[in-house]
């Protein structure tokens, strides 16, 4: 069953490294968008419909559980994760199925949910990323990229060209799994560095 679907995660707070996870199925509206620090996603297009969950797109569609895409229909259902040691919102979980598909989510429960979430999803982008061997001056370049500096601007500051700073960047993205320079400062945000 799991094969066939999709998910975005929604992240609000970290997990401890052990813990036990309890979902809930809530209302796409419900989802409270100031809270949510990262967003994981099965793959790339994946995360563009995270990005319309955010923004709003898709809510005319919530009670339906369904939307459309450039790609067709989409049908999904929205979890909470909890810490079920202390009830802590660790997050959202949107699963998602396209439209050959979507039988597959009528009868998926929260227990199912929860499953899923743990032995797929979680394993997938559960492995923190390999911060040791980010240089200072290389966090130093996505600090100033953080505070709005382009390539050009942060050279100047630190007598640096703008290919060797972009150089800086690329290395970066790798080492934290970026995919772009918006998510790799939103994972230095994360990680403490801005």
């Amino acid at each position: 069953m799991y094969g066939s679907l999709d998910y975005v995660y929604f992240e609000v707070e970290k997990p401890p490294a052990t813990f036990l996870i309890v979902s809930r199925e809530i209302d796409l509206d419900l989802i409270e968008q100031s809270d949510i620090k990262s967003i994981y996603a099965s793959d790339q297009s994946m995360r563009v419909c995270g990005a319309r969950f955010l923004i709003g797109l898709s809510s005319k569609s919530s009670k339906k559980k369904e939307f459309a895409t450039s790609e067709g229909k989409l049908f999904f259902r929205v979890f909470t994760i909890y810490n079920r040691a202390n009830e802590q919102l660790l997050g959202y979980f949107v699963l998602l199925a396209k439209a050959t598909h979507g039988h597959l989510l009528q009868n998926v429960c929260s227990q199912d949910a929860s499953d899923f979430f743990e032995n797929n999803a979680w394993k997938q982008f559960a492995a923190t990323p390999n911060t040791g061997k980010v240089s200072d001056r290389t966090k130093q370049i996505i600090r100033m990229t953080g505070f709005g500096l382009n390539s050009a601007e942060i050279g100047e500051i630190l007598h640096l060209t703008t290919r060797g700073v972009d150089y800086h960047l690329s290395i970066a993205k790798e080492k934290l799994k970026a995919t772009n320079k918006p998510n790799l400062v939103l994972t230095a945000r994360n990680l403490g560095w801005i």
